[in-house]
């Protein structure tokens, strides 16, 4: 393994993050709040702060995957993350950041981790990290109709080199310091202040696309952040150090240049800039205040604080006629407009602007107050490479025109070999990106790309075995949309909320939604000559072992990964049951491939094959079947063409006679279906004088 960093440790969105989420462990240590928290709750903030345009898979990864991500960060990296708070956008605590007794300031949480990290990487044998290094090409090679990776190349100390590999996992960052990039795609935030470094230049980002053929997706969707700090030594900077929302819900407040509140400072960022920003006069560039009282700098922390003030961002200010001179307006009118928040903060008004939170209660006059000037700034880029749950990168569809946005790709092909994780992919969040939520996703979707990459090494072991179960972690879990490649081959609407009749049953019933499941194996290579046949998934329950037989319906090419059509109806079954219940990042026993055909087709002394095909159809392309089948008609993806006048209904002994080979030598009956329908079918074959030479069944 290689990694490459054109810049090392130069700060990233990510780098001013002051905590990431983990709902499960909001009511732990230091949560004294007493509010509930839900993985629903935390999905639905992330999808109203998005505007609902975020991918739906990619948010369900992240909100299930959260609590594992912060007890292994914690394992790995050694930072406490005991303090559990409450961040704009949020409707409960479940943002972990240190203690502020810890001595970790929240501005350095970022930079600690990926200092632990990069510290722990080089300490693994076998691994090369190689810094001041500039990627200027992935090397690619076609497979069938795909685009596959097969190395990179890059320019190190004026060389240019090539590193040939299995996986490549892009981790790049956004595209906010390239001015170009941004004036194409996001206009409205080309000329304003950022908090990335020169490195988001977006580079990686042009690259997939020219060389890997790569989807990109959301790019003219960026997050503002309201209170970039401006630095009284040079104000005019382009690059600003971000105050982040923990000064707001520690209990700051943002005041205009009048000296009154204008918003909800703990609304989502985006929304706090648009208010900023209809403060401000034509043709000038938004400023505000944000002023913490006593009670507020005390729960942001003592070394928070001294990162701010040691660099000259923040000042102090001994009373509100001193906080009036630093805004330079009316010092009665701070004292009017912050003794009123004092009676909003303490409970006793509601706030005319919603907000809800309100940590520090205590605004009197005669206190050490923080003030800082902040101005909007371009803070994270919401667009990038399109990746799915699986984080492989979507490649652009060749029928479609243009790759803007995700919803418009008629198709999800992946590049195959290519991952990508954090800021320099799109589609997770949607219009707006929940507080908190960057480190989040560099962890979740960090270790989802690695895990991937690592499963498709040639030095992993061996792949899955038709004899023994191998555990493989649900990675995906989602109803067939229209985006997907198997979408044309069912009606519109088929596999929503299908209604069916049923001779036993008195009226129509209502059907659960199908889904696409796709379960990988971090440490098992996959390659697709072990996904051209059926796999078994086993249901484990007390005293008992359940098994049921499904044909993938896995891309060619894509390893690591198995991709399942599954019926999401947990009345057919036990296993079915399990299937529907089973949550992201939990296993499945799989084992495969079964079955397959037990003689040499071009046997000469074969001269008749008879083929009997079972199942809904959505694998017909690969064989040329006599017939399909399903339990309900509904069911059936294939349907007759009108006028058929071929025969339907069960397949009896009459039907086999009328249509089938006669037994005798050189005839082969072959069967392909579920398991249910290839043992009867053995039975009635059996019957009409076939013997077992003759039939060769899958399962």
């Amino acid at each position: 393994m290689r990694q490459t960093s054109a810049n090392p440790l130069l700060p990233a969105s990510s780098s001013w993050e002051e905590g990431l989420q983990g709902y499960a462990l909001r009511s732990r240590h230091n949560d004294t709040s007493g509010k509930r928290d839900t993985c629903a709750e935390f999905k639905r903030d992330t999808v109203r702060t998005g505007g609902g345009s975020g991918d739906d898979c990619l948010v369900n990864a992240l909100v299930h995957c959260s609590t594992e991500a912060v007890q292994w960060l914690q394992r790995e990296t050694g930072v406490e993350l005991s303090d559990v708070t409450q961040l704009c956008g949020h409707s409960a605590p479940r943002t972990r950041r240190p203690p502020a007794k810890a001595g970790t300031g929240a501005a350095a949480l970022g930079e600690s981790i990926v200092s632990a990290l990069k510290s722990n990487v080089e300490k693994v044998p076998g691994v090369t990290v190689r810094t001041g290094a500039r990627l200027t090409r992935l090397l690619t090679a076609d497979d069938d109709s795909d685009t596959a990776i097969t190395g990179v190349e890059y320019e190190h100390d004026g060389v240019t080199a090539r590193l040939h590999c299995d996986a490549v996992v892009l981790a790049t960052g956004g595209f906010a310091g390239d001015r170009a990039l941004l004036s194409a795609v996001a206009p409205d935030a080309a000329d304003m202040p950022t908090t990335s470094g020169p490195q988001a230049d977006g580079s990686a980002l042009r690259i997939a696309q020219y060389d890997a053929n790569a989807l990109l997706v959301h790019m003219d969707r960026v997050q503002m952040h309201p209170t970039g700090l401006l630095d009284p030594v040079d104000p005019s900077a382009t690059t600003k150090v971000v105050a982040p929302e923990a000064f707001r819900t520690c209990g700051g407040i943002l005041l205009s240049a009048a000296g009154r509140r204008f918003c909800n400072e703990l609304a989502p960022c985006n929304s706090v800039t648009a208010a900023m920003q209809a403060q401000a006069a034509p043709g000038t560039r938004p400023l505000a205040y944000l002023v913490l009282n006593e009670e507020a700098a005390a729960a942001l922390g003592p070394a928070t604080l001294s990162f701010y003030t040691g660099r000259g961002l923040v000042k102090r200010c001994a009373s509100t006629a001193a906080v009036a001179a630093a805004i330079g307006c009316d010092a009665s009118v701070v004292e009017d407009t912050l003794a009123r928040y004092g009676h909003v903060a303490s409970g006793s008004e509601q706030d005319p602007f919603g907000r809800v939170s309100n940590a520090a209660g205590d605004w009197r006059a005669e206190q050490q107050f923080i003030v800082a000037t902040v101005t909007p700034c371009v803070h994270y880029t919401l667009g990038g490479v399109a990746i799915n749950a699986s984080c492989e990168v979507l490649a652009l569809p060749p029928t479609s025109a243009s790759g803007a946005f995700l919803e418009r790709a008629p198709s999800t092909p992946v590049v195959l070999g290519l991952y990508a994780a954090g800021e320099c992919t799109g589609g997770l969040h949607g219009a707006d990106r929940l507080a908190g939520s960057a480190l989040l996703e560099c962890v979740v979707f960090g270790r989802i790309a690695g895990a991937r990459a690592a499963a498709i090494t040639a030095s992993c072991g061996p792949p899955l075995s038709a004899e023994a179960c191998t555990p493989l972690r649900l990675r995906c879990k989602r109803t067939l949309g229209t985006r997907h490649r198997l979408a044309p081959l069912f009606k519109p609407g088929q596999y929503i909320a299908i209604r069916h009749t049923h001779p036993l049953l008195p009226q129509p019933q209502e059907r659960q939604v199908r889904a696409v499941y796709t379960v990988i194996a971090p440490t098992v290579p996959l390659s697709h000559s072990c996904l051209a046949h059926a796999h078994t998934l086993l249901h484990r329950c007390p005293g008992a072992a359940r098994n049921r037989f499904y044909s993938p319906v896995s891309r060619d090419g894509v390893r690591g990964a198995v991709t399942l059509l599954i019926k999401a109806d947990p009345d057919r079954g036990p296993v079915q049951r399990h299937l529907c219940e089973l949550e992201l990042g939990q296993t499945v026993d799989v084992r495969g491939p079964c079955g397959g055909l037990t003689f040499d087709v071009f046997d000469a002394g074969v001269r008749r094959i008879g083929l009997i095909a079972g199942g809904s159809g959505a694998r017909q392309q690969q064989v040329s079947a006599l017939g399909v089948g399903a339990e309900y008609e509904e069911d059936l993806v294939h349907h007759p063409e009108p006028g058929w006048s071929g025969e339907t209904g069960v397949i009896s002994a009459d039907v086999l006679r009328r249509h089938m080979y006669p037994p005798g030598p050189g005839t082969k009956i072959v069967l392909c279906g579920p398991f249910k329908m290839c043992q009867l079918l053995k039975e009635t074959l059996r019957g009409l004088g076939y013997t077992p030479d003759m039939v060769s069944s899958y399962v």
